[in-house]
């Protein structure tokens, strides 16, 4: 009879363990993602400036071409 006591929370504290192991993984999920998204931002800026050096090149290269 005890042992039937004792099985409720064995299986509650299973399954906190299994939680906090999943919640784990989404937070280290969380955090390469986030990571990753402040490389994002880092290529986009330089990429906006490369467009930026393109149409100076263009106009330069349009500005020559009419000399």
């Amino acid at each position: 009879m005890s042992l039937l006591w004792a099985v409720p929370p064995v299986v509650v504290t299973l399954a906190g363990m299994m939680s906090l192991r999943w919640l784990r993984s989404i937070a280290e999920a969380s955090s390469e993602l986030q990571a990753e998204l402040v490389q994002l931002s880092e290529l986009t800026d330089a990429l906006d400036e490369l467009r930026r050096a393109g149409g100076q090149t263009r106009a330069c290269l349009e500005g020559l071409r009419r000399v």
